[in-house]
């Protein structure tokens, strides 16, 4: 997919795209929700015991939880 056809399907500047590919920036976890939405894809977690794909939609929650912490680890590092 290029970068403008994510933009036209985000909302997003290619510009703003292109930062994030090029690791100038780094998306929000909702921008990163927002640009797999755009790209035709999901996360979905992973039961390494099982080796299977855990469905995303009943385990929303816990993947909040877990992108919610590496925002903040992310934050926590720039800070030091």
């Amino acid at each position: 997919m290029t970068q403008a056809a994510l933009s036209t399907e985000t909302g997003v500047s290619a510009h703003r795209i292109s930062e994030y590919e090029r690791g100038k920036i780094d998306p929000s976890t909702n921008m990163l929700l927002r640009l797999l939405a755009g790209s035709g894809h999901t996360i979905a977690l992973v039961d390494t015991a099982e080796g299977d794909f855990v469905n995303p939609y009943a385990n929303a929650r816990h993947l909040r939880n877990v992108l919610s912490l590496a925002d903040a680890l992310s934050a926590a590092n720039r800070l030091s």
